[in-house]
């Protein structure tokens, strides 16, 4: 009788683990990236994948956020198939680019990440987070010029930037140009 309902209780945890819906997956995996569980993460992420129709408008969102728990958890290789899903999905989508553009860098694929940013920015050019992360990655390949009128532009535009004005100064110090 007892091992019966020890048998009973193990189904019923197992079909409700099963039976869980997407919006229950994505809310679990919210709570594991919450507590820097990003195995965790990356299971609900891939389980509401899994139970996403291929109509779903926000399907690249998950493979996005898959992608950073990915990232997050070292498996930088896996975590940007996931991001390259994530634009197949969703083509043209900045938040997924200059994602992706940074996970390049970090991969040391410096020209993809820059191919990334660009495109991202010939989507939003006012948008002050990916020019400031373009005139980075242009720092880093050396391309002092292009950077400095990222920075200005972002000035121009919002002169209260204090991340503009700090990535500013640092390049023109990098270029020996103190007094500016």
């Amino acid at each position: 009788m007892r091992t019966t309902k020890i048998i009973i209780a193990l189904l019923i945890c197992i079909t409700g683990m099963h039976a869980q819906t997407r919006s229950q997956w994505i809310e679990k995996a919210g709570k594991c990236f919450g507590l820097s569980d990003y195995k965790c993460a990356e299971m609900c992420f891939r389980k509401a994948i899994e139970l996403s129709d291929k109509d779903h408008d926000d399907l690249y969102i998950l493979y996005a956020n898959m992608g950073t728990a990915q990232r997050r958890d070292n498996k930088k290789n896996i975590a940007l198939e996931s991001y390259d899903m994530a634009d197949k999905l969703k083509p043209d989508n900045v938040f997924v680019l200059t994602n992706r553009a940074s996970l390049k860098h970090q991969l040391n694929d410096e020209v993809g990440a820059l191919i990334d940013f660009n495109h991202a920015v010939r989507i939003d050019s006012l948008n002050e987070e990916v020019l400031i992360n373009r005139s980075h990655q242009l720092k880093v390949m050396g391309d002092t010029i292009d950077a400095i009128k990222d920075l200005e532009k972002i000035i121009k535009m919002n002169p209260k930037s204090l991340p503009a004005r700090n990535n500013l100064a640092d390049v023109m110090m990098n270029r020996g140009q103190l007094d500016e």
